[in-house]
């Protein structure tokens, strides 16, 4: 039977009103004109797209999203969803479930196949619309993120938002501190204190989260030393340690490929190692 008509997502009940029968249904399962959702519920695929797996395993999760958010106006996206909306930075699989959470208060969570239901301790304030989406706040998600992800998928988004500037630590902090005795927090908090913006990707900082649960000290930025007239005076390779001869010098980090960010500015010169003139006239001073 023709799917062409039919919403995105429908009950049985109501393929039964439009003269479909169980074993029209069930074909159409295995021609794959019909997906299901659960127990009852169906829901028309959407055309496939083309793109790297990444892309499709998200696409298809937002598209999951909508017809759930169809179905539940009571609920906000939240979680791992609420982050692919916000544009945030994950991995994510494509059995992944879809997160919902209450907008009113609620008691009990819920978890169905492909969907996890939220409890909310009071109603829900903050919630946005993003991309036609109601899902929580940019800050409420990335604190749910890192409580229910594990630490390196926390460390490794957080540094991520840090580095584009669409957060603070400040505002993660505030809603974690709203969230006391909630699942996860501790290792939200530990999030927070390994949370490095220098570092230059998603990779580095998933990496480095896992050296530290392996009981790996975190490797240093590599970092050139200058003095107050720019010019170079030594380096320090990751596995290096910091020194109290360097701790108040100019540094700026860099590379294997050379140096990521400009020359100093002459105000941090102030402050800087002695310039190669002056270091050279106090050699003859006795």
């Amino acid at each position: 039977m023709d799917t062409a008509d039919l919403p995105p997502i429908i009950p049985f009940s109501e393929l039964r009103s439009r003269g479909w029968s169980r074993a029209a249904v069930e074909q159409a399962l295995d021609d794959g004109d019909l997906v299901w959702l659960r127990r009852g519920w169906y829901a028309v695929p959407r055309p496939s797209i083309d793109g790297p797996a990444w892309e499709q395993a998200r696409a298809e999760h937002l598209h999951r999203l909508d017809l759930e958010l169809r179905r539940r106006p009571g609920h906000a996206a939240s979680h791992t969803s609420a982050a692919l909306v916000h544009g945030l930075s994950l991995s994510i699989s494509p059995e992944a479930p879809l997160d919902l959470t209450a907008v009113r208060r609620s008691q009990t969570s819920r978890r169905d196949p492909g969907l996890t239901l939220h409890k909310s301790a009071s109603d829900l304030a903050g919630v946005d619309h993003v991309g036609g989406r109601l899902v929580t706040t940019l800050p409420r998600t990335v604190a749910d993120f890192l409580r229910m992800r594990t630490l390196p998928h926390g460390v490794a988004l957080l540094d991520d938002a840090l580095r584009r500037q669409l957060i603070d630590t400040v505002g993660v902090r505030r809603e974690l501190d709203r969230q006391v005795r909630w699942r996860g927090r501790p290792r939200a908090l530990g999030v927070l204190a390994l949370a490095d913006p220098a570092r230059e990707s998603w990779a580095e900082s998933y990496t480095f989260a896992n050296l530290h649960l392996r009981g790996i000290p975190l490797p240093l930025h590599q970092v050139e030393i200058l003095d107050e007239d720019g010019t170079f005076l030594g380096g320090s390779t990751d596995s290096g340690r910091r020194s109290a001869w360097w701790a108040s010098a100019t540094v700026r980090e860099s590379t294997s490929s050379g140096p990521r960010v400009g020359r100093p500015s002459r105000s941090c010169w102030a402050t800087s190692l002695p310039s190669a003139r002056d270091r050279a006239r106090w050699k003859h001073v006795a």
